[in-house]
């Protein structure tokens, strides 16, 4: 099943780019290849390739933790982080192929690790409303001002 969902987030990653045009493709494409060699060459330096392996971890488990949906996987999938693993080593793929050519195995270790633990953090923020000690201040025939205050 994880398999049909990659083929299902191909296919909209498809109708997404040809939606957009040929020019916006072409662009975001130089683009994309251009990060992608800064990132390389960041990688052959002796310090930076820790940061650019946690800044691509804290990527993904920005990405993990803003899903919005956990509950549909949940729903059809029986193993839901099968998924969640599958799409972030995908993700990850240019990332270790340069880890590989540079030869940092302990980063390619650690990265692994952290996508592996990352798909099992089953947090979903909610969203809340923090005018509550103030919207309370505000008497009741004032419903306006709290109507107004709560759209902060």
């Amino acid at each position: 099943m994880a398999g049909a969902i990659i083929k299902i987030r191909w296919k909209q990653i498809a109708r997404q780019l040809e939606g957009i045009g040929i020019f916006r493709f072409l662009f975001i494409a130089g683009l994309a290849v251009f990060l992608f060699y800064i990132i390389f060459k960041q990688l052959g330096i002796e310090s930076n390739h820790y940061f650019v392996t946690a800044g691509f971890i804290l990527l993904v488990l920005s990405v993990h933790l803003q899903r919005t949906d956990k509950e549909f996987l949940k729903i059809v999938e029986t193993h839901p982080v099968k998924v969640y693993l599958s799409e972030y080593l995908l993700l990850s793929v240019p990332l270790i192929s340069g880890l590989i050519y540079y030869r940092l195995w302990t980063d390619i270790l650690i990265l692994l690790a952290l996508i592996f633990v990352s798909g099992f953090i089953d947090f979903t923020p909610r969203a809340t409303n923090r005018h509550n000690r103030f919207i309370r201040l505000i008497p009741d025939d004032s419903y306006e001002w709290k109507s107004e205050s709560s759209n902060f």
